[in-house]
């Protein structure tokens, strides 16, 4: 399966996102201003870092493209 999954609650101020597994998600191109895409229960969050060490997704972008941010996200929920 190509679906990540969240390990950890996610918050509106959270500066990482914790997850299964990096390696299913799409890996951020700074060169060409292209970010990671990730959509967590309809909200869209755009993600400039991967880091394959610790599973985590950072510089985060929270609700791009008019989408809403809610007040949590719990662990498990799907990406």
């Amino acid at each position: 399966s190509n679906k990540s999954y969240l390990k950890a609650n996610l918050y509106p101020t959270d500066s990482w996102i914790y997850v299964n597994n990096v390696s299913n998600l799409q890996v951020p191109q700074p060169s060409s201003n292209n970010a990671g895409v990730v959509i967590i229960n309809g909200e869209r969050i755009a993600y400039g870092v991967v880091d394959t060490v610790n599973n985590r997704l950072g510089n985060l972008r929270r609700g791009t493209s008019g989408t809403g941010i809610a007040n949590v996200y719990f662990l498990s929920e799907k990406k």
